[in-house]
């Protein structure tokens, strides 16, 4: 769990505006924190990016790598940047065109499941990041994609996807440090698991509300962005680990996570 307002562990209290970032840490208490030694590929730390709020910016030779990150075979992920050059987002894997892994990307294909030679198909859907919300989920038979909390593509995993993987993870491009997908980074949520729908609406809405982005998200995909909608919510209770709870209930002003 990476967090730009809590990119130090400590609310960012070591940081001032403009400072390089070698380590963002992860929040889960999973340890999984992201790395960065060499100078000239560190990232740096705006206080006021996405909805004047602070942000990672990746620029075009930065990337954070966390390694040893253990995964199963179905997963969910939440990504909030505000991207202004396509690029790789996130990938789980070296190099997933060739070795098992995934990843998410902001230009025409956005994702892809990978198994040392079989690949998903890609919807093709172009994504114009302007402060938005990526999701992405993976059940074990099917893989969902969202938009801003709308489900704009299903597709059918057409391979047995490992039980595990264990590689690093890459924030802000690709195994080998290439394509970029350069931009403020807000928050990337991993979870170990295939949520369920109730649960994939209620973290829209938190992230929503947290990166004040009510007005592009649309957390119950009924058509109709959270800011012009009564009910954005159909279920606000997920069972969530006690940390996670507690920092997304403090946050999002959710009753119960």
């Amino acid at each position: 769990w990476f967090d730009a307002k809590n990119i130090d562990g400590n609310n960012n209290v070591s940081l001032s505006n403009g400072d390089a970032i070698s380590v963002w840490k992860d929040i889960s208490g999973n340890d999984y924190h992201s790395i960065q030694n060499t100078t000239s590929k560190q990232p740096s730390y705006d206080a006021d990016g996405l909805s004047s709020m602070p942000t990672v910016v990746i620029g075009a030779q930065d990337i954070l790598i966390a390694n040893n990150v253990r995964l199963s075979s179905m997963v969910t992920v939440f990504v909030v940047a505000e991207i202004n050059s396509a690029g790789y987002l996130i990938e789980h894997g070296n190099n997933t065109s060739t070795y098992d892994g995934f990843y998410l990307s902001s230009s025409s294909q956005p994702y892809q499941f990978n198994r040392r030679g079989d690949i998903t198909a890609n919807p093709g859907d172009n994504w114009n990041w302007n402060g938005k919300v990526m999701t992405l989920r993976n059940d074990g038979t099917n893989i969902n994609y969202y938009d801003n909390g709308a489900l704009v593509n299903s597709a059918n995993l057409i391979f047995n996807y490992p039980a595990q993987i264990v590689a690093s993870l890459h924030i802000g491009a690709r195994s080998g440090n290439i394509s970029q997908s350069q931009g403020d980074y807000s928050e990337i949520l991993i979870f170990d698991r295939a949520l369920s729908d109730a649960e994939i609406v209620n973290v829209h809405r938190y992230l929503a509300e947290k990166w004040s982005l009510e007005s592009v998200v649309d957390s119950d995909s009924d058509g109709i962005v959270d800011s012009e909608d009564s009910n954005p919510l159909t279920d606000d209770s997920i069972d969530f680990s006690d940390t996670v709870d507690a920092e997304i209930v403090a946050e999002s002003g959710l009753d119960s996570i």
